[in-house]
């Protein structure tokens, strides 16, 4: 028997067990977790089994974690984070169109954690946290590669919508548009209700913006500027044209 122990910033924890022919496969996922072998009283239990196909273990050890994550005002983005100074900010686009290109280009001392995916996680107090989880194509195709903890856990500071553009620069997205884009770039893991109703409240709580950047322009630099003007949740559209500003690179709405 093996066990593994994972703890978010919400004080929600899991105890990953197997034994027999399932131990292997548990192994493997909790190194691409990142996370200790133990066991924490109090927690939830996942019980890995031994399936006919290799990706069941894995799917049912997420979906129990993103699930209850997401029961408490969780959410799991398609998406980059990077850090700084502890704190994170979250970087979102659809495949292809420059989320990992931007993760691999920021110099120290940011730190890119994840390029595929980030849950995001309110505590007791409404505070949202961020936390790496592995792109799972290095998970089968790269044996080497090195994760990030999933344990840890940054400060979310800001939430921006990547479009490829001429110019680089951010423009704040008010947050009836920020509710739609946070629900589009999330996974609704059999919860769609829930997540559009986390992805409103994370709006309304967490500034987000659209961030133009260009191929070789210095994006984070824009980012950091931004971060500097402690901008708050923009609640309501400043003139008419935020009503119909949506990205037609994020989301089409035609």
């Amino acid at each position: 028997m093996k066990s593994y122990t994972l703890s978010l910033a919400n004080g929600q924890s899991w105890n990953l067990t197997a034994d027999g022919d399932a131990v292997d496969g548990l192994v493997k996922f909790a190194s691409a977790l990142g996370i200790k072998e133990g066991k924490k009283e109090g927690s939830s239990e996942i019980v890995f089994e031994k399936k006919s196909r290799s990706l069941s273990p894995l799917i049912h050890g997420l979906r129990t974690i993103y699930q209850k994550a997401m029961k408490s005002g969780g959410l799991v983005f398609h998406a980059g984070l990077i850090v700084k100074d502890g704190v994170g900010v979250v970087l979102c686009a659809p495949g292809g169109t420059g989320k990992t290109t931007c993760c691999n280009r920021v110099p120290p001392p940011w730190k890119a954690l994840a390029d595929e995916e980030v849950l995001v996680i309110p505590d007791s107090k409404g505070r949202y946290f961020a936390h790496p989880f592995p792109n799972w194509f290095y998970y089968f195709d790269d044996p080497n590669h090195k994760y990030a903890s999933v344990e840890e856990s940054f400060s979310l500071k800001a939430i921006f919508f990547l479009e490829q553009a001429k110019t680089d620069e951010a423009i704040p997205a008010w947050s009836g548009q920020a509710a739609v884009l946070i629900n589009s770039e999330t996974k609704p893991l059999e919860l769609k209700d829930i997540k559009f109703d986390n992805a409103a409240t994370l709006a309304k709580s967490i500034p987000c913006f659209i961030l133009r950047n260009t191929l070789e322009g210095r994006f984070w630099e824009v980012v950091e500027k931004t971060l500097a003007q402690n901008f708050k949740p923009l609640l309501k559209p400043r003139h008419e044209d935020d009503v119909k500003f949506y990205s037609p690179k994020l989301l089409d709405l035609s």
